[in-house]
């Protein structure tokens, strides 16, 4: 599988890459009734949005697509209509700009900045514990109720996933596992699909 695109999310003025989500997606286009095309291998969900935090609400700021060509103005998502972008090498058709949608989300998302580069690129979507700063943000009804910095337990996490890497490695490295999952005490408030502890 191709390497995706992710959603990203501007929290504490830095951009993070979103690489789990507790309680199902934060956004469907699906929900304005707008008709995707297929986007590339590089984007299966045919879009991409950009989130952020403003006075603690969760807004969706961007949204990316590829739409018909022929526009109603049904395709309004909070009053505003997408602009074509006709740029030879733009990966979608269709940008929503500004749009400043409060996103009613109750749940925890991770974001993660930094990948690892020890790691090598693979297929679909990357882990959390693929970054080396990652933060948990606890949302309820679109408010942001919390937020803490769960770095080192990805680095632990990703340090695990080495150690389990081939039968071979887990026989080698039994002491230094057992060590590395006692040391490894979960801070995470919620579970994530796709990430198990």
């Amino acid at each position: 599988m191709t390497t995706q695109l992710a959603d990203m999310f501007d929290f504490q003025n830095r951009s993070y890459t979103v690489t789990h989500v507790s309680n199902g997606a934060l956004f469907s286009p699906f929900d304005y009734q707008l008709q995707l095309k297929f986007a590339g291998t590089f984007c299966w969900r045919g879009y991409v949005c950009k989130f952020t935090v403003a006075h603690w609400q969760l807004i969706l700021t961007r949204l990316s697509l590829n739409l018909n060509t022929d526009l109603p103005n049904t395709a309004k998502i909070n009053g505003a209509l997408p602009q074509v972008d006709n740029c030879a090498d733009a990966l979608f058709t269709h940008t929503y700009e500004n749009l400043n949608l409060p996103i009613n989300y109750s749940g925890g998302l991770l974001l993660s900045d930094e990948p690892s580069p020890d790691l090598a690129i693979h297929g679909g979507f990357s882990a959390a514990w693929e970054y080396d700063t990652t933060f948990e943000l606890a949302f309820y009804q679109g408010k942001l109720i919390r937020s803490k910095d769960v770095s080192q337990y990805m680095v632990d996490r990703r340090e695990w996933q080495k150690l389990n890497a081939s039968r071979w490695l887990r026989l080698k490295h039994c002491r230094q596992r057992k060590q590395l999952r006692q040391k490894m005490q979960s801070p995470l408030e919620f579970r994530y699909d796709y990430f198990s502890d």
